[in-house]
């Protein structure tokens, strides 16, 4: 079984591996995620995509679509006295796989395959952002090189 990664977009692919990730999300966040909603995705998705100029890297084995992880090329919008101008990243919105195909390594392949993507497009830091109640995330992201370079610390009144 051969892994392919590819930038598509597919709207219809995404809805159905988001469902995933969104109730995980969900679980651990009721006060932040709605229960998971087939229909604000598809349109969440389209405009990320076409508006926000985001794109999608799926990965597929054989023809069935089994991950992806939304990306933006992040770029510096305005010069600011607070920003480095030359500062740019891939960010990383979104990543997940149907869980019939977790735990077998496709994971990492897919960040070593963004690192690449980063590398020849001139651009020398990936970043995500992931919830700390998120256990298995957070192992896994570290687990592939990426370390915690800020935190967001909020208090529930």
């Amino acid at each position: 079984m051969k892994v392919q990664f590819k930038v598509e977009k597919n709207i219809e692919a995404l809805v159905k591996l988001s469902e995933t990730v969104h109730s995980i999300h969900h679980v651990l966040r009721p006060d932040v995620f709605d229960p998971y909603d087939e229909e604000k995705f598809r349109v969440w998705f389209t405009d990320f995509l076409e508006r926000r100029k985001g794109f999608c890297v799926f990965v597929k084995l054989e023809e069935k679509y089994i991950g992806y992880a939304l990306i933006k090329h992040k770029k510096p919008q305005v010069s600011n006295p607070f920003n480095n101008p030359d500062f740019q990243t891939l960010y990383i919105d979104q990543i997940s796989f149907d869980p019939a195909y977790q735990n077998m390594g496709m994971g990492k392949e897919l960040i070593e395959f963004i690192k690449g993507m980063a590398l020849r497009k001139g651009v020398h830091k990936v970043q995500l952002e992931v919830w700390n109640q998120n256990e298995k995330a957070v192992s896994f992201f570290k687990k592939n090189g990426f370390e915690t370079i800020r935190e967001v610390l909020e208090v529930r009144l």
